[in-house]
């Protein structure tokens, strides 16, 4: 099935990708992407980077289940005067199927997209999840990597340390 007819109702592989461990939703931010952004921070975290500056994200239980609509109305009732939507957390590819259909709903509004992981794309791409491909190739900027505290100086704009990257134009990887 090529990408482009992927949806997540199809690839996913979450048994409830209708729901989604929430820690909150803020809106106006300028420093986690680009532009002015409302952001999605999810809450549960599998790789816990030492010196995180979210550690309560880390547990799921610092968060609550809420439906992937309420997330996406509350994104859009702020829309306007914003750029984008920022998906971070915790780790937001702990929830693929979750993520998924956010980013499906988001897209579909021409909503600009960009999540940070700790992960590496290439740990993603290596992971063999649909709904990590399918967000992978429909999201607009991926900041990758776990925050290293011993790298955390000279930083350039969106990474909390020189090992995390900006990528964008994923779509290639489809």
């Amino acid at each position: 099935m090529p990408i482009e007819k992927l949806t997540p109702s199809t690839a996913s592989t979450c048994n409830d990708n209708q729901s989604i461990w929430l820690h909150r939703i803020y809106h106006n931010s300028v420093v986690d992407g680009p532009g002015r952004r409302s952001v999605v921070q999810v809450a549960g975290c599998s790789i816990r980077c030492p010196g995180c500056y979210v550690p309560e994200t880390h547990s799921r239980q610092n968060g609550r289940l809420v439906s992937v609509s309420s997330v996406v109305e509350e994104v859009m009732l702020n829309r306007y005067g914003h750029d984008g939507v920022t998906i971070l957390g915790g780790e937001p590819f702990d929830q693929p199927g979750s993520v998924a259909e956010i980013v499906y709903r988001l897209k579909r509004l021409g909503v600009h997209i960009t999540i940070y992981s700790g992960s590496t794309l290439e740990t993603l791409n290596g992971q063999n999840d649909s709904n990590i491909h399918y967000i992978l190739t429909h999201i607009d900027l991926l900041i990758d990597g776990p925050f290293i505290r011993e790298l955390a100086d000279n930083v350039s704009e969106y990474r909390g340390s020189r090992n995390q990257r900006q990528i964008s134009q994923l779509t290639r990887l489809g």
